[in-house]
């Protein structure tokens, strides 16, 4: 699976705050997460999308900033921000190494 299209699918998944539509990329041989497996990773990752609607207001938009998160290796943020906050309501650390990519999720 190209990584381009696994971002597209974590950006709408994120967006339309439906968690279950990225599974099949999840699953996907080049795609790693800093949890112990995948499993936890989209228990985990399902959660921070429901409690993080649950605090929203109105619509998410996508900020991807640069940040020097994990001991300052290339990585970028995926911040979902909504319409009154001025701090993200979901961030998602994505790292590409090769034909791999990395997602790691930041707590609240």
């Amino acid at each position: 699976m190209e990584l381009k299209e696994i971002k597209k699918s974590l950006i709408f998944a994120c967006l339309k705050q439906d968690p279950l539509s990225f599974v099949p990329y999840l699953l996907s041989d080049n795609v790693k997460t800093e949890m112990p497996n995948k499993t936890r990773f989209y228990r985990f990752f399902k959660r921070m999308i429901k409690c993080a609607k649950q605090k929203s207001v109105g619509e998410w938009t996508l900020k991807i900033e640069k940040t020097s998160w994990n001991r300052g290796q290339d990585n970028v943020a995926y911040n979902f921000y909504d319409e009154k906050h001025k701090y993200a309501r979901l961030s998602i650390i994505v790292t590409e190494k090769g034909n791999e990519i990395i997602f790691e999720t930041i707590p609240f």
